[in-house]
């Protein structure tokens, strides 16, 4: 409603009597899109003009010392009197007349803008380079006022229409009328927006919700709508449907330049919560998204064993069946004989390998049953732990209804790397748990691996609590590995402990080793190596535990 035609011609009643007779004393913009002009009449005022084409709005509003730099326009009105000032009926374009000028505000199109003509509407200056195309608005017999409109009429362009949805034909033929007017009309007669127009028995309903908002119109009075404190919607009447919802808080304004004034204020912030939630939103969701088609991917390949012996079966059933098979086939049909049924079992082959070695091929794709079964489920922790935060994260946002704690929730998903952080320039490294790999070894017991040199520096002596485990293969370079100790009186079982150490030989040079020398210690006996480079460190109390890599992404 802040762009209604209504509006402005209400607020353009409003303020005309202050507008008359006001000496123009000078003209400047100091911020986007806005053009005050300081007005002098019984005593000193400003009349502010907004033209962006999302929160348009002319105000009156007090004098008072403005310190941002300001440039000077429209010099020919200087010291000119207001003496005419009103809005287009049924459109949105401000005119206020001097003795020898005409200022247009067009507050609507591509280009809106504030134009600066003389006595014969030729062009002295405008407010932006860019002028409007304005296209008037053809007059037809089937528009209307709906505070005008006899019933004689309405009933005719009913009767022409009658299996036309209510809230098309209102729009349509109501001058100036938008969606949230129309919705206001249709809730008031208890009907949809899809409702036939002969349903409505008459035009005597529709006359009679005319004549309300007609009357509510004429009064004094603005209305401001708010979920929580975020301002939703300016209205020079009510909008019962908003009110019927029970979600908005509704203030009232003796003026609606009090109300307009107040909205010009407070709706920035309102846009930039929107904002803000649908950035976190949609980042949240993402990473929803991602995480569970992990998790069913996992799912989908959970069954290793039974993998494994059907590639064993196939490998078997090659051998059996190998003086059959043609040299160079690509697929081969056989009975299974190792089952009562003799079912039929189609085999892909490699053409370029003998029958023998095809069949070692499916012997050998499962050999590490085991490791991968324990890969697997260091996978789905780690999924499964992210998933509940992300979750958790996802209802704080729900729940979210003012801006410092948005901005606090948008400041945890930047830090999870959910969103592109638009300061990182600026900032110094920060403490970000989630700048490290992440792997989850058991529900109590977090692992977390340096990416590189400076990465390593950080989480040893900038994340690292000094009781965490600090883990590194031996002799070789590689990454730094932490083992996050939730209290000082915890130790983590050895199991932890070995799993955290191959997961440090399958990060380092020696991934491809049989087994690798991984040594461990708590973080406080870590040191950095004096002019070393960043990860170099010297290690003091340290342990050794030789393990085979565990390679999480092999």
């Amino acid at each position: 409603m802040h762009r209604s035609y209504f509006l402005f011609e209400k607020q353009t009643t409003e303020i005309t009597p202050q507008l008359l007779g006001a000496e123009i004393v000078r003209v400047f913009t100091y911020r986007k899109n806005e053009l005050v002009f300081h007005l002098k009449g019984k005593e000193e005022f400003y009349l502010k003009i907004s033209i962006d084409v999302n929160y348009p709005y002319f105000i009156l509003s007090g004098f008072h010392n403005i310190r941002q730099p300001k440039l000077e326009l429209f010099g020919p009105l200087y010291g000119e009197t207001i003496v005419k000032a009103e809005i287009k009926p049924h459109d949105k374009q401000l005119l206020l007349r001097s003795e020898h000028y005409n200022m247009f505000s067009i507050f609507y199109g591509s280009h809106p803008n504030i134009l600066l003509l003389d006595q014969d509407l030729n062009l002295v200056e405008s407010f932006k380079d860019d002028l409007p195309q304005v296209v008037p608005e053809k007059d037809s017999e089937n528009v209307f006022d709906f505070r005008t409109i006899p019933k004689e009429r309405l009933t005719k362009l009913l009767e022409a229409e009658p299996h036309q949805k209510l809230g098309y034909f209102l729009r349509r033929h109501c001058r100036a009328i938008n969606k949230t007017m129309a919705w206001e009309i249709i809730f008031r007669l208890n009907l949809k927006e899809d409702t036939p127009l002969s349903r409505l028995d008459g035009a005597d309903a529709l006359l009679n919700v005319f004549n309300q908002l007609s009357a509510e119109f004429s009064a004094q009075g603005c209305y401001l709508y708010y979920i929580e404190d975020r301002l939703q919607k300016i209205a020079p009447f009510h909008l019962r449907h908003l009110e019927s919802t029970g979600q908005m808080v509704t203030k009232e304004f003796a003026t609606v330049n009090e109300a307009w004034q107040r909205f010009a204020e407070e709706k920035p912030l309102s846009q930039k919560f929107n904002s803000l939630y649908k950035t976190c939103q949609q980042a949240i969701e993402k990473r929803l998204t991602y995480l569970r088609q992990s998790l069913q991917k996992l799912a989908a390949a959970q069954d290793i064993t039974r993998f494994k012996q059907e590639a064993e079966l196939k490998g078997n059933l090659l051998l059996t069946f190998k003086h059959r098979i043609k040299k160079g086939a690509s697929k081969v049909v056989v009975d299974n004989v190792f089952s009562p049924q003799q079912e039929k079992i189609e085999i892909k082959l490699n053409p370029k390998l003998s029958v023998v070695e095809n069949a070692n091929r499916y012997f050998n794709k499962y050999k590490n049953v085991r490791e991968r079964m324990e890969i697997s489920k260091i996978k789905r922790q780690t999924l499964e732990k992210e998933l509940k935060e992300i979750e958790a994260l996802q209802e704080k946002l729900s729940g979210s209804t003012r801006l410092k704690k948005l901005e606090q929730l948008h400041r945890q998903i930047i830090e999870r790397g959910l969103i592109q952080n638009p300061d990182a320039k600026k900032q110094k490294d920060t403490l970000y748990a989630h700048r490290f790999m992440r792997i989850i070894l058991d529900p109590d017991w977090d692992v977390y691996v340096g990416k590189n040199d400076r990465n390593n520096e950080m989480l040893t002596f900038s994340f690292a609590h000094k009781w965490d485990v600090w883990l590194h293969a031996q002799g070789v370079p590689g990454s730094h590995v932490i083992i996050r100790v939730p209290r000082r009186d915890l130790h983590p079982p050895a199991k932890i402990i070995e799993q955290a150490a191959r997961i440090a030989a399958a990060y380092s040079k020696a991934r491809h080793s049989s087994t690798v020398p991984v040594m461990y210690t708590e973080a406080r006996y870590v040191r950095r190596l004096r002019k070393g480079a960043p990860g170099a460190v010297s290690v003091q109390n340290e342990k050794v535990i030789f393990v085979e890599p565990l390679k999480l992404n092999g």
